[in-house]
């Protein structure tokens, strides 16, 4: 999804403010993962929400974990130039509905852990 909000802001200026603006490939209630972005100005939050945290009481020994993606825009140094920079963070732990996004594009937000960028 990432990715895919950085191809959109080359084509398009802005971020996506939807899965369908993005034309991706996945059903935003695919069968493990509910999935959906949150876009502000100079960042947009991709998530990716285990399914089973809305629909059951908590398991937590047998749910996924939740993930966000982040894309911010920074400027590039020594330019007034703008350019896009993306991490992916994982929630810590599983059967949780929200997951705190990133803070920028090296640092996850509380309860989370890097694993790409």
């Amino acid at each position: 999804m990432n990715r895919f909000q950085e191809a959109y802001y080359l084509d398009h200026g802005k971020f996506a403010s939807s899965l369908e603006d993005l034309k991706l490939p996945i059903d935003p209630e695919a069968k493990n993962y509910i999935f959906f972005t949150v876009n502000f100005r100079q960042a947009v939050f991709n998530y990716g929400i285990p399914a089973e945290a809305y629909n059951y009481e908590p398991q937590t020994e047998k749910w996924r974990r939740a993930y966000i993606g982040g894309v911010f825009l920074t400027k590039v140094p020594g330019t007034n130039e703008l350019t896009t920079e993306a991490i992916i963070c994982r929630a810590e732990v599983s059967g949780i509905r929200t997951i705190e996004p990133p803070i920028n594009a090296q640092t996850c937000g509380s309860k989370t852990s890097k694993i790409s960028s």
